[in-house]
């Protein structure tokens, strides 16, 4: 029997399952058992460990930078809508002073402050009102302007009556107040 243990031990090219099979170095046979390694071939992966800081570091920089771009957000939106607002209430704003510019100073008369009604030069009466309800600046029929919160006439008497317009516009809780004052040329 010992001249085949020495047999196998002549046949074993490793030295570790030569001593694990004697009985020497068992702590060792968990190492020394397994799939042998080809020449050349590199260890490649990552451990258990170097992952779990990964993904904490990660973490660490998305609860970092999440509400940075969250707040980044809402800034470009509420810039936007700050813009639409004042983009059409200056429209809405330049359409009035342009058509009151030629309106007949002897016309002019305001309603109940949030509407106006005057003829032009060639004797067209137009209108200018403000609807609370729906929000919407209407000239004559046409809506001129939405998101309209707050809309004011005010004709200042005296030779040349002077016209002053206050609009305010809301969106997104913001409010943009535009002011004008206009003298009818006619």
């Amino acid at each position: 029997m010992l001249q085949e243990e020495d047999t196998s031990e002549k046949a074993s090219s490793n030295p570790l399952r030569t001593r694990a099979r004697r009985g020497v170095g068992r702590s060792c046979r968990a190492f020394a058992i397994g799939v042998p390694r080809r020449s050349g071939a590199t260890t490649a992966g990552f451990t258990l460990l170097e992952m779990v800081m990964v993904i904490a570091v990660l973490g660490i920089i998305a609860g970092v930078g999440a509400p940075v771009m969250l707040a980044g957000y809402r800034a470009y939106f509420l810039g936007s809508d700050v813009q639409q607002l004042d983009t059409t209430g200056r429209m809405a704003l330049e359409r009035i002073l342009r058509e009151l510019r030629e309106a007949d100073n002897a016309t002019l008369s305001v309603g109940s402050g949030s509407s106006i009604t005057f003829k032009d030069k060639s004797g067209t009466t137009l209108s200018f009102s403000y609807s609370s309800a729906t929000k919407t600046l209407k000239r004559n029929t046409d809506t001129l302007a939405g998101n309209v919160s707050g809309m004011v006439f005010k004709v200042i008497a005296g030779t040349l009556k002077t016209v002053e317009v206050t609009m305010t516009l809301s969106a997104s809780a913001q409010n943009l107040v535009l002011y004008a004052k206009v003298t009818p040329r006619n």
